[in-house]
């Protein structure tokens, strides 16, 4: 499936990296050559090339899934029960199991959507966030954008529109039932903070996406959108599978299906209805928002049923347009889910319940959890099905010749393409979804000339290819047999696109001899890295900075609220919130 593709991206990177020590500005491996650092599925950071030192690439990914399943795990227990409050452990349980467990994250990595792991950090992402709402300091919100430029680095452009919706919205309409500008403004801070840190990628890839040599391979078709058949299906069949095909359906349903089971869409339903229908809740406002975000995320989810469809305003919306298939919101609309009803829970005090109850409540909570666990496990299955990949990375020692199989199709069994990496080749007929215009060809070498000069010798490396020349009588076109991108450098003279082939080239005067290279250096880098420096100095001196303390984000029906010190512009807050506990009594 998609696993020989996201690998071979990973080989990549650790083959620049590794064999040539060379920074993975380029990809010489595959499709006649493409962007490397500003490829947005590109994984810059990650676990993966840590333990890609003691062991084969492939296993080397499934510890890192491991990895990120114990991080999606340990962020919701956090997020759960020191943003939200709840302390009754089988709810933790079977809350956390319904986000970072849920089906659509089983199928996506089944199929090899290694992008796709970094969603496992939104739950972290949504705990600096709430702490930022709630205490006001601009620290964590600055943390909450560093992981979401995390994300970013992480290869997981596919995740960060989810990431900034879920945040946008949460704090939009926290600031509309709040009636305070602080939560906007602290979404805000995450938002900018998270494109300033992830500059140094961001800046590239918008640079690579605008160029006019750039090609989206993808299909896009439209209307995109689940029937309530197919929503009902996604979140409550337990017999679901990869191969489900319904009426209206686009895509295959690795992008539709997320298996929680009945127990949470209820308990879901159940705590959305209290929290409209109650005004007696303490702390209502956040309870609320949650609510409505879920609803807002579920309504994206949708995708586009109508013209006025979230999902076909989202695609006239910069950044958002790019985003294809809305039925990926289902991520973040079960993570919002799963706080609304834990702050339900926690304000119905499930700890203060009757022993029996309690008892009634742990069991149905941990059959529930198993439930999540026994049937998303089979969704997961099928993904590294294949012999071991035994070739190493060899420590500057990569092949100075580029080798090409012109003849090795993708999508075949085998992983061809990462096999053929390892090899140390280039896959010329490679899958790339976001490449450049293929104008590399397999008839000539990788550095040809016309008129009367001559190439008397080449080194090839990834960001550079060195050429010695031997000048003619007349001037030159010498031309380097890779796909055209700006940032192609050379001494020789200004790069530019062949005029026949497209190649970037140089032009030679008469007689001029020597050795010259062609340099390959992402254009957009270094006001990227100047971007995030300036955000690094900013952060250090906002640090201790902060906004006076919204209220608190959880409360209970007949308790007291928690204590926290009011705005000085909120001063009777306080004092409605006791009024409202009271009459709750």
């Amino acid at each position: 499936m998609d696993w020989d593709f996201n690998l071979f991206l990973h080989g990549a990177v650790l083959k620049n990296l590794i064999e040539y020590g060379q920074l993975p500005f380029w990809n010489p491996w595959g499709c006649g050559g493409n962007v490397l650092l500003a490829n947005p599925q590109v994984a810059l950071l990650s676990p993966t090339y840590l333990f890609a030192a003691v062991m084969s690439l492939p296993l080397a990914m499934k510890v890192n899934i491991a990895v990120h399943y114990w991080l999606g795990l340990i962020g919701m227990h956090v997020l759960l029960t020191r943003v939200i409050g709840l302390r009754f452990l089988p709810g933790v349980v079977f809350l956390a199991s319904a986000f970072a467990l849920s089906g659509s994250m089983a199928m996506h990595l089944a199929y090899g959507h290694a992008t796709f792991l970094p969603a496992f950090s939104l739950p972290l992402l949504l705990y600096f966030f709430g702490l930022a709402i709630e205490s006001g300091a601009i620290k964590y919100g600055v943390i909450a954008g560093a992981i979401l430029a995390l994300m970013v680095f992480s290869g997981g452009m596919h995740v960060v529109p989810l990431a900034a919706m879920v945040v946008g919205i949460l704090g939009l309409v926290s600031t509309i039932t709040r009636r305070d500008w602080r939560p906007i403004a602290m979404a805000s801070i995450v938002g900018i903070a998270a494109a300033l840190f992830a500059a140094p990628k961001l800046v590239p890839a918008i640079v690579f996406l605008t160029s006019p040599h750039f090609v989206d391979a993808r299909i896009v078709s439209h209307p995109d959108l689940m029937t309530v058949e197919m929503l009902t299906r996604s979140l409550l069949d337990p017999y679901q599978h990869r191969g489900l095909q319904f009426e209206r359906q686009i895509y295959m349903w690795i992008e539709y299906g997320n298996y929680v089971g009945l127990p949470f869409v209820l308990a879901a339903a159940a705590s959305m209805s209290w929290i409209v229908g109650d005004r007696r809740l303490v702390n209502r406002w956040f309870g609320l928002s949650l609510a409505v975000t879920t609803l807002a995320l579920l309504a994206l989810t949708a995708g586009e049923f109508s013209a006025w469809a979230p999902a076909s305003i989202a695609a006239h919306v910069p950044f958002f347009s790019n985003f294809r298939v809305p039925s990926r919101y289902t991520i973040v609309a079960v993570l919002s889910a799963v706080m609304t009803v834990a702050w339900a829970a926690r304000t119905l005090d499930l700890e203060a319940l009757v022993p029996r109850a309690r008892v009634a409540v742990t069991v149905l909570c941990l059959l529930a959890s198993a439930d999540i666990v026994m049937r998303n496990r089979q969704m997961l299955g099928g993904g590294f099905e294949l012999d071991p990949v035994d070739a190493r990375f060899h420590l500057l020692a990569g092949p100075r010749t580029l080798v090409t199989d012109a003849n090795s199709r993708p999508a075949r069994a085998g992983s061809p393409m990462l096999r053929t990496l390892m090899k140390g080749e280039s896959f010329f007929q490679c899958y790339e979804a976001m490449e450049l215009d293929r104008r590399a060809d397999v008839t000539h070498p990788l550095i040809w000339q016309d008129g009367d000069a001559k190439i008397l010798g080449t080194e090839f490396s990834p960001n550079r290819i060195d050429f010695t020349v031997l000048g003619g009588r007349e001037p030159s076109r010498v031309r380097l047999n890779e796909n055209f991108a700006e940032g192609w450098k050379s001494d020789a003279g200004v790069v530019e696109p062949d005029p026949k082939t497209g190649q970037p080239s140089v032009v030679l005067r008469p007689g001029e001899t020597g050795r010259f290279a062609f340099v390959f250096v992402p254009p957009g880098l270094f006001l990227g890295c100047g971007l995030a420096l300036v955000a690094i100095a900013a952060s250090a001196y906002g640090w201790r900075l902060r906004f006076n303390p919204c209220a608190p984000l959880t409360g209970s029906l007949t308790g007291a609220p928690s204590k926290v010190s009011p705005a000085p512009d909120d001063d009777h807050s306080v004092q409605r919130v006791e009024t409202r506990a009271i009459r709750a009594r």
